[in-house]
């Protein structure tokens, strides 16, 4: 690999709004909400990778805009010579278009979101969040409307796997977002717990 292509993986925070259960982190205890990274540990790390001649940064949680400081870590990511930084969220603060502006701004670059099927009842369902649909929607609004680039992230499981096609047909197809991509869930955290409930095997998808 190229030294430009190298992608630094930072991962801020194990606390989360949303409560899937294919998520490959255990199970929230006050432990893991202390595993945290702190402010300084976030900014070593970008250092670090920034040194090792990352230009492309992806920041992951949990769900990193529970984060107040998120602003702030994105601007010490562009100040130490990122050019693609992409934040992994569910989205449903960037339902606020000032929050939206705001990321933009410090040096967010590229967006991915975790939306996982294509309407109200399937994705709050599986994230757990009433509302949460909505939220992705007025989100997408905001970013197309700065012309953002944006990717989606759908895990498919049990609940989920009939309405492939018609997440497709409405993002793909209905709003013209080309950057999908699909997921099996990895078999840990809350998803070994839960593999029993919500797998999925190959020859339900196919």
């Amino acid at each position: 690999m190229r030294t430009a292509d190298a992608c630094h993986e930072l991962f801020l925070n194990y606390a989360c709004n949303a409560k899937c259960a294919f998520c490959y982190n255990p199970p929230l205890t006050p432990e893991l909400l202390r595993l945290e990274l702190s402010y300084e540990q976030a900014l070593r790390s970008l250092y670090d990778g920034a040194r090792a001649g990352a230009k492309r940064l992806n920041l992951h949680g949990g769900e990193v805009t529970l984060r107040d400081d998120l602003p702030r870590i994105l601007l010490a990511a562009r100040r130490l010579g990122y050019e693609q930084i992409t934040v992994v969220t569910n989205g449903v603060r960037l339902s606020r278009a000032g929050y939206v502006r705001e990321l933009l701004a410090c040096g967010a670059t590229h967006i991915r979101l975790s939306v996982h099927g294509p309407d109200a009842r399937t994705h709050d369902d599986v994230v757990a969040i009433s509302g949460a649909f909505a939220k992705v929607l007025r989100a997408i609004e905001h970013l197309r409307a700065g012309r953002t680039p944006l990717g989606l992230n759908f895990v498919l499981i049990r609940r989920n796997y009939k309405t492939l096609p018609a997440f497709l047909d409405m993002f793909c197809l209905k709003l013209g977002l080309e950057d999908v991509i699909v997921y099996f869930p990895h078999l840990r955290g809350m998803m070994a717990i839960n593999a029993e409930r919500e797998g999925v095997t190959y020859a339900q998808a196919a």
